[in-house]
């Protein structure tokens, strides 16, 4: 974007692939308010060769982050590895001089958020601070972060750690900004967006009607989580069908989680 903004995603192959979860979530930018421009500024990174393939099919904006494919759902062990990875590729992004919007790709995108993001503060970031550190649901799939050099050196501090202490718990960023002591020994800036807007299968919204983003989380088989993500998209769409004058209607409630809960 003119400010030096990406939104950058990263997906393995077994999300990619004919009505998967990577076609719901450009389908998302597509049907979403005011959120179709988004995807000239949207890089997708693909983990392994079909699924870079795949990507090359839909999206003009693909980068291949390793030739070895993966074809099956990571587990604990490959996912904490990827945690770190995705650090660093943060980090390298970071140090180019752009600032970068990170979503997980099982986010659906149905208003834009980035004129709520503050520009003056290193990250900026959507959290329940009401669940206990360290849970995963505290997370909504969605942060941005500012490139200057507190937030360069801060990533590069969440690398060394990786490396001097594997076992650290810091799978998302929610779990790192909400420890105080270190975001303040590192001079960060943190904004949290009210969590109000930003939906999950963990954390049912009070107001659908004005909600941002939905993530499918608290979901790990993926034919469960590609079932109840047509059922969002399908509510949105029923939900923006109602609309006249340019004004909504009500989306009182959605259909999903449904098998994601089984």
């Amino acid at each position: 974007m003119a400010d030096r903004t990406i939104i950058l995603t990263i997906v393995e192959e077994a999300w990619t692939g004919p009505g998967s979860v990577l076609d719901l979530f450009l389908e998302s930018f597509r049907i979403g308010q005011e959120t179709k421009w988004l995807l000239n500024h949207l890089i997708i990174v693909t983990v392994g060769r079909q699924a870079f393939q795949y990507c090359k099919s839909l999206h003009p904006h693909c980068f291949q982050l390793t030739p070895i494919g993966v074809s099956k759902p990571p587990t604990g062990e490959q996912l904490h590895k990827h945690s770190r990875d995705r650090h660093d590729l943060l980090h390298k992004v970071l140090q180019l001089g752009y600032n970068l919007v990170f979503t997980e790709v099982d986010v659906m995108w149905f208003r834009n958020p980035i004129p709520h993001f503050n520009p003056q503060d290193e990250v900026t970031i959507p959290c329940d601070l009401e669940l206990k550190y360290g849970s995963n649901k505290q997370d909504r799939g969605l942060f941005y972060v500012k490139s200057n050099d507190i937030s360069v050196e801060f990533f590069n501090y969440l690398k060394l750690v990786g490396v001097l202490y594997p076992n650290t718990p810091f799978e998302s960023l929610c779990e790192i900004a909400t420890d105080q002591e270190i975001m303040e020994m590192h001079g960060m800036r943190i904004k949290f967006l009210d969590k109000a807007y930003f939906g999950g299968f963990c954390q049912p919204l009070k107001n659908n009607s004005e909600v941002y983003t939905m993530q499918a989380n608290c979901c790990e088989k993926i034919e469960s989580k590609v079932h109840d993500l047509k059922l969002v998209l399908d509510d949105w769409n029923n939900f923006t069908g109602q609309s006249s004058n340019n004004s909504l209607g009500t989306l009182s409630s959605w259909r999903a989680p449904d098998k994601c809960i089984q």
